[in-house]
């Protein structure tokens, strides 16, 4: 079972475009084996070199330069979806591990120079920053400080954790009105984590479609060979817009298996409609910050970064007349 494996896409791929018997990748060689299930390729209905091609069904024989040699079979699943899984005719675990880092390792695109991609669970496309843009964050200094401390105490920290015998995992939930800073304090931590720790962020927007296997692809991005940042956005609408239960959704926070390696960070404009369930644990979420609406003197600093060479008196009218305002409507 491939998800959620990041070798996924290049395995899915691994028999480039178009319709071809065999191919070759580094070290690897296939070549497709007839079979009663026919040879097939379907196309996504993308064009961007991201997919890397088309997913492909059917049987191939794998061989490799040190004598390695494998059937692969590749199926449509009863969920319709392809390459998600496969049936290999070894058992050998860590020879399978190592085909599918060397297929990763020459399929899959490879990451620009001073870009971060945020790795999307789900239908939506990958999200991409640049590592060293600078975005002002707009909160009272305390918030802000606080929030990071406890962002470097994790990623800079592991070794204490160890050395106590607790769980390496930490859980915090962001709250606040739409437009009170959340978003832009969370893209401020993905590239202040990949640059000081190298640690990628993955990503989870909660949507109608939403299921088990969304939060199960999300929370195994992390381990503890590989920390991982995990963004959970609007996580008051996991039980209430989703076909996920709370047993479900609990499952995957306190699954049997203990999760390790994740910092998970929810968000949730409206905190009141987040099942208890969820928070009122610390295993969870062990720390929680409302994110105000904005005072006199963060308007007016705001106005004053984003709208230059406007009268310093005028700042001031506008920021004492947006009072209860979020910085979104100040903008508009």
């Amino acid at each position: 079972n491939m998800r959620p494996d990041p070798a996924e896409i290049a395995l899915r791929a691994m028999l480039g475009e178009g319709v071809s018997n065999q191919g070759k990748f580094g070290k690897w060689n296939w070549e497709r084996v007839p079979c009663s299930y026919g040879n097939v390729g379907f196309w996504s209905g993308r064009t961007k070199r991201l997919d890397l091609g088309s997913s492909w069904v059917g049987m191939v024989r794998i061989t490799g330069a040190k004598g390695e040699n494998f059937l692969m079979f590749s199926y449509i699943r009863a969920d319709l979806s392809i390459g998600s899984e496969y049936l290999v005719s070894t058992g050998d675990i860590r020879l399978l591990r190592r085909f599918a880092d060397d297929a990763m390792k020459y399929l899959r695109p490879r990451k620009k120079p001073n870009k971060i991609t945020v790795n999307v669970v789900g239908h939506q496309p990958d999200i991409v920053l640049k590592a060293d843009e600078v975005e002002n964050v707009y909160l009272p200094d305390g918030l802000h400080q606080d929030i990071l401390a406890q962002v470097d105490g994790f990623f800079g920290g592991k070794e204490a954790y160890k050395e106590r015998d607790i769980t390496y995992k930490r859980g915090f939930l962001f709250t606040g009105m739409p437009g009170t800073g959340k978003t832009m304090l969370i893209r401020q931590l993905i590239r202040h984590v990949y640059r000081k720790y190298r640690v990628e962020t993955s990503y989870l927007a909660v949507t109608r479609k939403t299921d088990a296997d969304d939060l199960r692809m999300l929370f195994g991005c992390a381990s503890d060979k590989k920390p991982a940042m995990l963004i959970l956005e609007d996580i008051e609408s996991l039980c209430q817009e989703t076909t996920l239960t709370r047993s479900e959704v609990l499952a995957e926070l306190d699954g049997i298996k203990q999760r390790s390696g994740m910092l998970l960070i929810a968000t949730a404009n409206d905190p009141g409609r987040i099942d208890p369930a969820l928070v009122h644990r610390p295993s969870r979420f062990d720390r929680v910050w409302t994110f105000p609406v904005p005072d006199l003197a963060l308007r007016t600093r705001y106005i004053a970064d984003h709208f230059k060479g406007i009268d310093l008196a005028f700042v001031h009218y506008v920021a004492e007349e947006t009072e209860d305002w979020t910085l979104a409507y100040v903008k508009e």
